[in-house]
């Protein structure tokens, strides 16, 4: 099967995590969340994965035990191992989100035979208490894994993943603060996707073999904030409506990507644990900094945007308890701001597309 580009990866990224498994003859370790440690799976053999969402108007199976007011980026990726399309051997959900803390119960209600684990990460970040806190929560997860996969955590392999996966964050930092500098948008979200797909050999071998996409040279400049995006389609949809996206604030771009580690660390576990709880990167999901919403809307002046889309998930109370906070935050330095919620279609609605026009055309004066 030829090599899928980027794009396609970011666009079907099952077909793709099916296929790499196949590749590594590996089971695959499904995380139900963003800031999932995938390095945690491939210490213990498996072919990490962070499924990006991927909306549809129906999920027969997810639909059929799950709550109504569960997310779409949930359903989604619980589709998926309801379905038995994807060959894993764990799955991993973060504290933090109430649909997830509930998900080991219901996928095994619902007879799944996968073990589901959760990653119970501190809720208040950036202080001494939560670097325990979390180291804690990682030994204990491990100890779980090694349990039920029957093999124990390979402290090698942990170093080397941290390390691969830490050159990953690094080329998509820059990808994202190329934006301000007329870095495609399109390039960097499609890079983003596939990296929670592909393994770090094979999308560094992808990134640097593909042509970087041209970006728009017209557009209203924004920032694009939010949790995970709703799809590849949402970022293409936002492009064609007029959107030159120039700084970005979501789980899948930034947020991600900024962690980091110390190189070489005495202890892997250690440096994990500092990496997953500092003030910031973060999202509403964890308590830090209080000023975060202050912090977002000061990048975005400096990248020059001229208009926020903050991208929510239906019933993500986390997003939206911090949106008006945000929204003020943004409109306190001159940037007015709307709120998309995704659910179940993989672009923009009509009436998505016309509320991002409208904004738009406030900033050019209807010429946009």
């Amino acid at each position: 099967m030829p090599t899928r580009c980027l794009r396609d990866v970011a666009l079907d990224p099952v077909a793709e995590a099916l296929e790499r498994a196949a590749t590594r003859s590996r089971r695959i370790g499904l995380a139900f969340a963003g800031d999932f440690p995938l390095e945690l799976f491939e210490a213990f053999g498996l072919h990490g994965v962070c499924l990006p969402a991927t909306p549809r108007e129906t999920y027969p199976q997810a639909d059929a035990v799950l709550q109504a007011y569960t997310c779409g980026f949930v359903r989604s990726c619980a589709e998926a191992v309801l379905a038995s399309r994807l060959p894993a051997g764990l799955v991993g959900t973060v504290s933090g989100c109430d649909a997830q803390t509930n998900l080991p119960g219901v996928l095994v209600g619902a007879g799944v035979q996968v073990p589901v684990l959760n990653l119970r990460l501190p809720i208040r970040v950036g202080t001494p208490a939560s670097q325990r806190q979390a180291r804690a929560a990682l030994v204990d997860f491990c100890h779980a894994a090694a349990r039920v996969l029957g093999v124990p955590l390979d402290p090698m392999a942990l170093t080397q993943a941290m390390s691969r996966y830490q050159d990953v964050r690094i080329r998509l930092t820059g990808l994202f603060d190329d934006l301000a500098n007329g870095g495609s948008a399109l390039r960097a979200y499609e890079a983003a996707l596939a990296a929670r797909v592909l393994d770090p050999d094979a999308w560094m071998a992808r990134l640097d073999a593909e042509p970087a996409s041209p970006a728009p040279r017209d557009g209203v400049p924004i920032l694009l904030s939010g949790s995970v995006i709703p799809s590849m389609q949402a970022v293409i949809d936002l492009v064609d409506v007029g959107c030159r996206i120039v700084a970005d604030d979501t789980s899948t771009g930034m947020r991600s990507a900024r962690r980091r580690f110390q190189p070489d660390p005495a202890d892997p576990m250690d440096a994990l644990a500092d990496s997953l709880v500092p003030p910031e990167p973060r999202g509403p999901e964890r308590l830090g900094d209080p000023d975060r919403p202050a912090l977002v809307a000061m990048r975005a002046a400096r990248a020059g945007a001229r208009a926020a889309i903050l991208l929510r998930q239906k019933f993500c109370d986390p997003q939206a308890f911090e949106a008006p906070s945000l929204i003020a935050a943004l409109r306190a330095v001159g940037i007015p701001a709307v709120v998309i919620e995704s659910d179940r279609l993989p672009g923009l609605s009509g009436r998505d597309r016309t509320v991002v026009q409208t904004l738009l055309e406030q900033e050019t004066g209807g010429a946009a």
